[in-house]
């Protein structure tokens, strides 16, 4: 019998032995921490420091408000009309430019037009009054390409303005009663451009 409990004494002295070599030699990694941490024992926080990443992002797409001109009329008493074109809250990205251009739908000239079904048509062989945009530099009218660029934004610029007249054909002989018209389209588009 005393043999037995020699074993047992051992036996638990073993156990007890590897239990302190288990407590001393790390922390479990089941628990969330780093095994082999050394640890300070009055507070049980680690003494070796370490180091961690976080990213933090704010995507920003690229993006406008576009402003034009409201809809006008000349008269014998309006012959000159002054506007602008005006985009807000621009954002590009580095390798961009908004180009902004306009399109006169017939050539810079005011085409006679007629009510058919609600809507003004124009006049097959009706009369045209010619007109003119003028921005900067440049004059739009009768004969010019329909379609001119207004200008050209870079990158860093959040707002532009650019100053516009129409100017109704002094030279121009009506003698036709009737509603002269033409449609401008206004075009903002970001275009992609060649470091």
């Amino acid at each position: 019998m005393k043999k037995v409990f020699i074993i047992t004494k051992v036996s638990i002295l073993l156990l007890a032995v590897a239990l302190l070599i288990s407590i001393i030699g790390g922390v479990s990694a089941a628990s969330g921490e780093v095994v082999g941490l050394k640890t300070n024992p009055s507070t049980g926080s680690a003494t070796v420091a370490a180091t961690g990443e976080t990213v933090v992002e704010y995507g920003v797409t690229s993006g406008y408000k576009l402003y034009v001109p409201v809809d006008f009329e000349f008269s014998d008493q309006v012959r000159t009309v002054q506007s602008e074109v005006f985009v807000s809250n621009i954002t590009l990205a580095t390798n961009q430019k908004l180009n902004l251009s306009v399109t006169s739908e017939h050539g810079w000239v005011l085409m006679q037009h007629e009510l058919k079904n609600g809507m003004q048509v124009p006049v097959d062989g009706g009369d045209s009054i010619p007109y003119s945009m003028e921005f900067g530099t440049t004059t739009l009218n009768e004969g010019e390409p329909r379609t001119g660029l207004i200008t050209s934004i870079s990158p860093g610029t959040s707002e532009q303005s650019v100053a516009v007249t129409f100017k109704l054909d002094d030279s121009a002989e009506i003698t036709v009663a009737a509603s002269y018209r033409d449609r401008l389209s206004f075009t903002a588009k970001i275009d992609t451009v060649n470091p």
